[in-house]
Formats: C-alpha cells, structure tokens, sequence
C-alpha cells in the first residue's frame, strides 16, 4: 500500500506543477516601455503567457515561410546541394548528345577496322550496308515499293491536267 499511496502523491504534484505552470500562462502581464529620460511610458500592451506562446509559434512558422520562399524563387537555390540550374541541364542533355553520336562514330570505326583486317588477311569483309547503319535500322526490312494499278492510273489523269493548264 505504501508504494501506491506514493506514486498518487508525486501524481498529485505533478498535477498541482501543471496547474501552476498553467496558471501562469493564463495569468495577465503587462509589457510596457519606458522612455528612459523623461520615464514616460511610450507603450503598453498587457499579455498573458499563452498570447507570448502564440506569437512566437506564429513567428517562428512566418520566418520558416519566408526561408522557403527565398530559397525556392530566387536564384540563392543553387548554392544548395541538390538543386541544378537550367544551364547545367541544358549542358548534361547537349554531352548526352555527343556522347551517342561518338559512340556511332566508334562503332563506324570499328567495322572499318575490321573490313581492312579481313582485306589484308584475304577473308570476307562485312558488307557496306553495315558501315554507318544503327541498331534500328539493321532491324528494319526492306520494303517493296511497286505502283498499284490506281495509282498509275492516277498519276496519269494528274499529268494530263498538268500539261492542259500549260
């Protein structure tokens, strides 16, 4: 029983801390400036200590607001890590760029060399529709193109209006 009658007694406190602590801050202050000369009173505002908590939460919540602001409209955000500026990505997409195109060009090279090692060595070079051809475009077929009858027929009557109007 002892043990329990304790621990209710430090909550007992605990709860009269906390009255006190509230009661403080429920409790009406004035904040008043002086004119240290004349010790006239310029101002005078009466708070209580949940106004001062409030006013300094808000404070502190504008000045954050306004941080952020600054930092992500203005050009300060390149100074943090993370944050690129146009001309860096402009720059990143143009050596993207070069970097493909050089790596045909490498790839150009390779089957030259490889076409004068066979040349010299007297084996079967690779065929020149090879040389300077992609990976897409070693994988599109051949396409037929034939005239259909409709449209010589076509091509004809547009030939015969042509030559009229002349």
């Amino acid at each position: 029983m002892k043990p329990l009658k304790e621990t209710i007694s430090k909550v007992k406190d605990r709860i009269a801390s906390l009255k006190g602590v509230f009661n403080t801050l429920k409790g009406t202050h004035r904040l008043v400036i002086v004119d240290d000369e004349t010790l006239k009173e310029s101002f005078s505002y009466k708070l209580t200590g949940i106004n001062v908590f409030v006013g300094v939460g808000l404070s502190v919540i504008l000045l954050i607001v306004i941080t952020i602001i600054i930092i992500a409209f203005t050009p300060i955000r390149e100074y943090i890590p993370g944050y690129a500026n146009q001309d860096m990505v402009d720059q990143t997409y143009q050596n993207a760029h070069v970097i493909d195109s050089l790596e045909h060009v490498v790839e150009n090279q390779e089957i030259l060399i490889q076409n004068i090692q066979a040349a010299l060595l007297g084996e079967e070079m690779a065929p020149e529709s090879e040389i300077g051809a992609t990976d897409t475009a070693k994988k599109v077929k051949p396409v037929n193109y034939t005239h259909s009858k409709a449209d010589s027929m076509l091509r004809r009557e547009v030939e015969a209006l042509y030559q009229i109007k002349k």
